[in-house]
């Protein structure tokens, strides 16, 4: 049986605090800020070029309900939900979180 699953990386842009090198291994070190911000600046860039065509956007219309896997999908917020809600509406997002033992991974 072949393996056909690769580890992925699941984190938040806005949320990660450094990068490690050589993990585990005796030249093991920190990222540099400069390093660090290249590397956040290479992730985000991988997301948002081509216009986004990796991303999915949804067009709101009342009533509708998305369920997603946050740890699969890369996102981020648009502009517009950051739009004052006297402009957009009243915008009800509920998180739940599903523990599963097994580890995200990528098929191939």
């Amino acid at each position: 049986v072949i393996d056909r699953c690769k580890s992925v990386l699941c984190f938040h842009l806005g949320m990660t605090s450094d990068f490690i090198y050589d993990y585990g291994n005796p030249g093991e070190r920190l990222a540099t800020p400069q390093e660090f911000t290249r590397i956040l600046n290479e992730i985000h860039h991988e997301f948002v070029k081509d216009n986004g065509k990796i991303q999915y956007k949804h067009n709101w219309e009342e009533g509708d309900f998305i369920i997603s896997d946050n740890c699969a999908v890369a996102h981020e917020a648009s502009p517009e939900t950051q739009t004052s809600r006297s402009q957009v509406g009243l915008r009800v997002l509920h998180r739940t979180t599903v523990h599963n033992p097994i580890p995200p991974a990528k098929t191939l």
